[in-house]
């Protein structure tokens, strides 16, 4: 399920005017759609499940300032902050402040880690509620 709901949220983010750009296997958009298509199908059977992980970059209007990303992030209500990669509930990470801060600047960006990058571990919560409050983070922007 939870799967199934990275992928509705993922697609929902990759048409957000304030996200730059949406990072998730099932996308068309991504960039290694189609081995992840070829590889990341369900056990003994032929549906795509892409997992519960997927990323996002925050449109940002100064990119050395990364104000929107934290903007967005503080504003989340009922996804959790955390440097997680998930549970039940839905977590989200600022990886270059969390998780990779201690790599340096060279060194996220070898790993592709931009600062306005969210990475967003998608829960059991129904979509349409993750979805309302991922509208609300970015309409904080």
């Amino acid at each position: 399920q939870m799967s199934r709901t990275a992928m509705e949220v993922s697609t929902w983010l990759e048409n957000h005017p304030r996200v730059e750009q949406a990072h998730y296997p099932g996308l068309e958009s991504y960039h290694a759609h189609a081995i992840a298509r070829q590889y990341m199908k369900l056990a003994d059977s032929d549906e795509n499940l892409y997992g519960y992980m997927l990323a996002i970059d925050i449109l940002e209007k100064n990119p050395e300032e990364n104000i929107n990303a934290r903007k967005f992030y503080d504003a989340l209500d009922m996804t959790y902050r955390a440097t997680d990669l998930g549970r039940v509930k839905t977590v989200a990470t600022l990886n270059a402040i969390s998780t990779h801060q201690q790599q340096g600047e060279e060194g996220r960006e070898l790993a592709s880690i931009k600062p306005s990058t969210c990475r967003i571990a998608v829960g059991m919560e129904d979509p349409q509620d993750i979805i309302a409050d991922l509208e609300q983070a970015l309409a904080a922007i």
